[in-house]
């Protein structure tokens, strides 16, 4: 039973949302159409609320192409909803309806709490209207035909579906009373009120969709002027008769009775006989290009469903979650990372698919560039790969491929080694060019450094073993022989050389004599005793020591493979240690630096090797998180004026105790704490003092 239960739910979400989809072109619609016969608006109201109970169509529900289709289905089944096997939901909805359920506990939360409140909204609207058609009938006297008369309404009445029942206020003349039951009868010849109690059972089905609730209301504001306009015509009284006809309808006192959603009564009539006054009769052409275009609405809306109508018995159902298809990227950045040049100037590195295939497990194919972005996004170079590796028609990159960079010439900007398969006939293994990053230039700087054998993750992107302290010398071994790529100022490009020990060492020595900037770095060591983070500095004249990179390896900094590398911090170092509450786990890293504007820190997870919290530099973020707790009419601070940061605790629920000290306007002295959730990204429980 259950299972049926959450089958239907799914179902019902999914028509849910091709409601609300069709819901802004029936408003265009229905404004384009005004004035126009009122079978055109009644027609497009129509088909919202049967779309929005019908399952039948032919393609998706919130798009016209599948990729769109996919996500839907996607975000109900992040909601836990599992249907195995798995035989692709888009071939046809009897599929969701086949197959082992299972649904987590989120989900079968949603369904009961939908099958409630559906429960409880038809419930209590069916048991108010049988209170209201029992008070009528003991306050009420019979005309005739079905017809009364009560004292307890201001306004026509009516009840039932078969045999209904009319009831007319008290106080009618007899020539306003022939013309309001001519009305109310014509309303029973079309079937208004089963029309509206139709709708009002797709409400309770969807009710927790306002765009349906909206478009119930509009539908009974338009179906009132649509049988007003109906009754003019049938009559052939003029407009300004039958709008008399409907102010007489009401009359000057308070009704002693409330009605319930599915109740059909006469409302809103002085502003209903106010349209009629301006009643036209639209000009036949007109009324056909509106018949056209609500032809168009109704393949469209047919052609959008909540599955597929199916390929044939024939053809394999097409998987929904089929993740090994393959499918075509464009400009797709696959990979990137910030560094920082010599200038100082932090720029954005990627690498992009510019045209291509992805595949899962297969990775990407096609052509490619690097992009060099600046510090406001804004594209300074790019370098065409493919031209790089002209003997290649495609270039492959691994899914999990990642930029790592390094300063082998030791001049202050990064490098990036990027690698292919080797093409020739007969060769094997992977050629790496070396590429120089700066400012605003990207630079290939090396032959082609062949490697015999490289691990699945440095297939596109490796550091290169270097000698450090010599300025640019890169070292390749296979079959125990070296080989030595040097640096040469001059050419500024990488050349092959021949070395000896002895020569290495005099090229180490020279360059550590002409260097007048020592340079060091500060480490951290995990459980296993090996360092898995480390922060390079340089002291500086003033005697500061100036962050220029760190590494991050949870395997150890001593692996080949797995270190990443992040230039992006602009300051100076004074401390690198495990964060407060986490010197057990070690897994938060903590670095505090002098920034630009004032002492701050970076918190880096170890584990997934990024960046998890940097407040922003300067009291700018500082401003923001006083104006949302509404502290601001007070405290002002000035523009990048000087703030002081410091981690206080994590807990356990990975939320940052932060601390802050900033001056504000006035010479006003602001101290508190806030709390920064690392799941959700927000910043919450601001306490300060001021002095």
């Amino acid at each position: 039973m259950m299972d049926i239960l959450y089958q239907l739910f799914y179902t019902v979400f999914s028509m849910s949302c091709m409601a609300l989809v069709l819901l802004p072109v029936v408003l265009l619609f229905r404004f384009v159409f005004r004035g126009h016969s009122g079978k055109i608006t009644m027609a497009l109201w129509g088909i919202l609320f049967l779309r929005a109970v019908c399952p039948l169509g032919m393609s998706s529900p919130v798009c016209l192409y599948d990729p769109w289709n996919r996500q839907f289905h996607t975000l109900l089944r992040s909601l836990g909803l599992e249907i195995s096997p798995d035989q692709g939901l888009l071939t046809g909805w009897r599929y969701v309806f086949q197959g082992n359920i299972s649904a987590s506990a989120t989900y079968r939360s949603c369904v009961l709490i939908w099958l409630g409140g559906m429960i409880l909204l038809l419930l209590g609207t069916t048991g108010k209207q049988l209170r209201l058609e029992r008070k009528l009938k003991q306050h009420s006297r019979c005309l005739f035909d079905r017809i009364y008369q009560s004292g307890l309404i201001a306004f026509p009445v009516r009840t039932g579906i078969v045999k209904g029942r009319i009831y007319l206020p008290d106080g009618l003349l007899a020539k306003e009373m022939k013309d309001i039951i001519a009305y109310e009868q014509l309303r029973k010849r079309r079937r208004d009120d089963l029309w509206r109690r139709f709708a009002f059972l797709v409400c309770c089905i969807h009710w927790w969709n306002p765009g349906i609730w909206l478009a119930y209301y509009l539908f009974w504001r338009d179906q009132n002027m649509a049988c007003d306009a109906v009754f003019v015509q049938k009559t052939g009284m003029e407009p300004a008769q039958c709008a008399q006809v409907l102010a007489n309808m009401k009359k000057d006192k308070e009704r002693q009775i409330s009605f319930s959603l599915e109740s059909g009564y006469e409302g809103d009539l002085f502003r209903r006989a106010e349209n009629l006054l301006y009643l036209k009769k639209r000009p036949l052409w007109q009324n056909g290009v509106a018949a056209f275009l609500v032809t168009l609405f109704v393949f469209w809306a047919f052609a959008l469903s909540a599955f597929h109508s199916g390929k044939g018995n024939d053809q394999p159902p097409k998987k929904l979650f089929d993740s090994t298809q393959k499918r075509s990227v464009a400009d797709r950045v696959i990979a990137g990372c910030d560094v920082q040049v010599s200038s100082g100037s932090a720029v954005r590195l990627s690498l992009v698919v510019s045209k291509g295939t992805y595949q899962k497990g297969e990775g990407y194919r096609g052509t490619c560039q690097l992009q060099l972005n600046g510090t406001q996004g804004k594209q300074t170079v790019s370098l065409d790969l493919n031209k790089i590796f002209s003997d290649r028609e495609t270039l492959y990159f691994n899914e999990n491929v990642s930029l790592e960079t390094a300063d082998y010439n030791e001049d202050g900007n990064p490098e990036l080694a990027v690698g292919q398969k080797a093409a020739a006939k007969g060769k094997t293994g992977y050629d790496f060019y070396i590429i120089d990053i700066r400012k605003n230039d990207l630079e290939v700087v090396s032959p082609a450094i062949h490697f015999e054998h490289v691990t699945a993750l440095q297939e596109g992107s490796m550091v290169l073993s270097y000698v450090q302290g010599a300025g640019g010398v890169i070292t390749v071994t296979e079959n125990d022989e070296t080989i030595y790529y040097v640096w040469n100022t001059q050419t500024e490009r990488y050349e092959q050389q021949e070395m000896t020990e002895e020569q290495l060492e005099k090229r180490c020595s020279e360059k550590s004599a002409g260097t007048q900037k020592a340079q060091t770095r500060y480490s951290l060591t995990g459980d296993k005793g090996r360092e898995v983070m480390d922060v390079a500095v340089s002291e500086q004249e003033n005697g500061g020591l100036s962050v220029k990179k760190l590494r991050i390896n949870p395997d150890g900094l001593d692996q080949r493979t797995g270190t990443k590398t992040m230039t992006d911090v602009e300051g100076y170092y004074l401390d690198l240690q495990w964060a407060p509450a986490d010197k057990d786990q070690k897994r938060y890293a903590l670095l505090t630096y002098n920034g630009t504007n004032g002492r701050t820190f970076s918190l880096y997870d170890i584990k997934e090797q990024r960046l998890c919290y940097r407040p922003q530099n300067g009291n700018e973020a500082l401003q923001k998180i006083f104006r949302k707790y509404g502290a601001s009419d007070d405290i002002t601070f000035e523009k990048n004026g000087a703030v002081v940061y410091s981690l206080m605790e994590i807990d356990d629920n990975d939320t940052l105790k932060v601390n802050f000290a900033a001056s504000a306007k006035d010479d006003v002295a602001v101290k508190g704490t806030y709390l920064y959730s690392l799941s959700s990204g927000e910043e919450t429980s601001l306490q300060y003092s001021r002095e």
